[in-house]
């Protein structure tokens, strides 16, 4: 999960974006920090491609390209509008190999808090889970790389970088 800031109407606002497993979900987490109000939207996949179709209608997105572009990316603009009871934040991202933007709208319902910083701080400790399980995976491939080049070395080859 990449927490990302943004501002709206000169106020920090911080959101994150995530997929589910498989790809069946895509979900927002939207806090504003100032009045403690958090909020969220799940998306399933049919609901998420038939948005992107609408919202992008003279465009053909890649839907893969979009789901990361919506994860990774920070947006060039963005908008909020309350239309009681949602929170509709329009964003606008750049994507690779087109002047074209991606437009795209999260239809944001309030959220409890607490659930809110219970999901980030879950998706938190599941990536520092994940990296502290790398580490060793990762020392292995750089002493088993060490090895190699002194091995090279000792065979009175030469290193160059290219």
């Amino acid at each position: 999960m990449l927490l990302k800031l943004v501002n709206i109407n000169g106020l920090q606002h911080l959101f994150a974006c995530t997929e589910g497993q498989d790809d069946e979900t895509l979900t927002i987490l939207f806090l504003h920090p100032r009045e403690k109000l958090s909020y969220s939207e799940t998306l399933m996949k049919h609901d998420y491609q038939q948005r992107l179709k609408t919202l992008n209608a003279r465009v053909k997105f890649p839907e893969e390209l979009v789901r990361l572009v919506l994860v990774n990316e920070d947006p060039l603009h963005v908008e909020q509008h309350f239309q009681h009871p949602l929170n509709i934040l329009k964003l606008k991202y750049a994507m690779a190999n087109t002047e074209v933007s991606l437009k795209w709208e999260w239809h944001l319902r309030p959220m409890d808090a607490a659930q809110f910083y219970s999901q980030m701080f879950l998706n938190t400790m599941s990536t520092a889970s994940g990296l502290r399980d790398q580490i060793p995976l990762l020392l292995d491939i750089i002493q088993a790389k060490d090895k190699e080049l002194n091995q090279y070395r000792t065979e009175g080859c030469q290193l160059r970088r290219g």
